[in-house]
């Protein structure tokens, strides 16, 4: 799971008090952009016209754009960021903070993951799960499987062990579509591979995030989905999710009033 960027992106809209011949003016000037730069520009829509690193370097080129009399938007992970006019959204905007959250712990003790303080607890979502998980109201739902390698007939790698569980959840959902095949992971404590897949849930568009880790002899898949319009907002929270789950030894230890507390680890910016 890569970062994510911040993206710039230009609106086409200029700001109060700029005229339309000004600000293609000062597009030339102040960008060095020749005719046919700007026409393409002003003739696509929203197009992102860089993907920064920090939100420092975005900012600063939204605020150029601005003193440009162009309207442009910071965006990260689907959120708005920066405007330009001044307005900085706040980290309950960008997106849910999974340090409020909560772990929970299978009811073998083999595996945990940590999840949004506004999840459920469900029951029914997979008979097989170890771990599941959602909030209803958001429709984001999680499940966690677990795969002894020893009662497989041929020994896969972690790989193709994900690219396996990706074709199959794609062959059962309709108009299930792999849209990221077996991808490994950045980041996190166990061997692994990601991908992403789209289908249709009640003719509701769902993206679907797989994740398959190993962990001595036993493989783990963590399937986390939602809507489709929201995904890109959910991503972060969603590799959080996923580079939250140990193992065994690694299980999150207890508080003194019972309740699991998250170890430290490293989770993605993306």
């Amino acid at each position: 799971m890569a970062a994510s960027s911040y993206q710039v992106v230009f609106t086409g809209a200029l700001r109060n008090g700029v005229g339309r011949r000004q600000g293609i003016r000062l597009l030339a000037q102040l960008f060095g952009l020749d005719f046919e730069q700007i026409k393409r520009l002003l003739g696509s829509s929203r197009p992102v016209v860089k993907r920064c690193l920090s939100e420092r370097d975005g900012v600063g080129l939204v605020r150029a754009f601005w003193q440009a009399g162009w309207r442009t938007e910071l965006i990260l992970d689907g959120n708005l960021v920066f405007d330009g006019s001044g307005h900085h959204a706040t980290s309950s905007e960008i997106g849910g903070d999974v340090s409020k959250g909560r772990v929970l712990v299978a009811p073998d003790k083999s595996c945990s993951i940590e999840v949004p303080g506004s999840w459920d607890t469900f029951v029914d979502l997979n008979r097989g799960a170890l771990i599941q998980s959602g909030n209803l109201k958001e429709n984001q739902f999680l499940v966690v499987l677990s795969q002894k390698l020893a009662d497989l007939s041929v020994m896969p790698s972690i790989g193709a062990y994900c690219s396996a569980q990706l074709k199959q959840c794609a062959d059962k959902l309709y108009s299930g579509v792999i849209l990221t095949p077996a991808t490994p992971l950045e980041e996190g404590d166990y061997t692994g591979y990601f991908g992403e897949i789209t289908a249709e849930v009640d003719a509701v568009p769902v993206t679907y995030l797989v994740a398959c880790l190993q962990s001595g002899e036993c493989v783990y898949t963590v399937f986390l989905w939602c809507e489709t319009l929201q995904y890109r907002r959910r991503k972060q929270d969603f590799d959080r999710i996923v580079l939250s789950f140990c193992t065994g030894n690694a299980l999150a230890p207890s508080e003194p009033d019972g309740k699991r507390v998250a170890p430290h680890r490293k989770v993605s910016t993306g």
